[in-house]
């Protein structure tokens, strides 16, 4: 009998992406907060299911959590989403819609992502796209300027939507560099995400997609 674990609450010791079926590039299953497998409202079996791409960059698994978050999100209304990380992307044509997040290090999005917008830029500009980014600690949050590479990726594929997150920073899993980091930024490492904030975000994502028209892929 096989499991399935919320990443919201993974048992201790387990890395993060034994929970993240990004290589199988599997449809993610339908779960509560607690890992349970859910049913679909009435409601989202009528409205229009669209088929959508959640793809990020992650460094420490922390960034990845919030696009498992969006996923659980979409599926539950009605869409079918596949994860999958943006290295092993090789095509978008057969998704409706693309959510695309990173991980921000030294105010630079995570090379993989960058990759992916270089090789797909002409198709992400068409589909439907939303972006986020996490990095943010503290309180107030720091770095407060948006990174370059958002602005220059807005600029490029102009996204539906875009979003900043707080990010996840533990002492234990940095190496000395990113330690120094840290410290120039000034903040205390802990875990700034708002897991509520990032459902609110999917649901409204999902939203817009029941009422868009979905493209003909011939």
């Amino acid at each position: 009998m096989v499991t399935l674990v919320s990443l919201r609450q993974r048992p201790q010791n387990v890395p993060t992406w034994d929970f993240w079926p990004a290589r199988a590039g599997k449809p993610v299953p339908s779960l509560d907060c607690r890992g349970h497998a859910t049913e679909r409202p009435p409601e989202a079996e009528e409205a229009q299911a669209m088929q959508v791409l959640v793809t990020v960059g992650s460094r420490h698994g922390s960034t990845r959590e919030i696009g498992a978050a969006i996923a659980e999100v979409l599926e539950r209304a009605g869409h079918g989403v596949t994860i999958l990380d943006p290295d092993d992307v090789t095509s978008i044509d057969e998704y409706d819609a693309v959510v695309l997040g990173s991980a921000v290090y030294v105010g630079r999005l995570t090379a993989s992502v960058r990759a992916l917008a270089d090789r797909f830029e002409a198709q992400l500009a068409e589909v439907a796209l939303w972006l986020f980014w996490s990095g943010p600690i503290g309180n107030p949050p720091r770095p407060s300027e948006r990174p370059d590479d958002v602005g220059y990726l807005v600029r490029r594929l102009a996204p539906v939507g875009q979003h900043e997150f707080g990010g996840r920073v533990e002492r234990s899993e940095l190496g000395m560099a990113e330690r120094g980091l840290v410290a120039m930024v000034g903040a205390k490492p802990g875990d700034y995400r708002d897991f509520e904030e990032i459902d609110l975000w999917a649901e409204s994502i999902a939203a817009k997609l029941h009422a868009r028209p979905r493209a003909g892929r011939g």
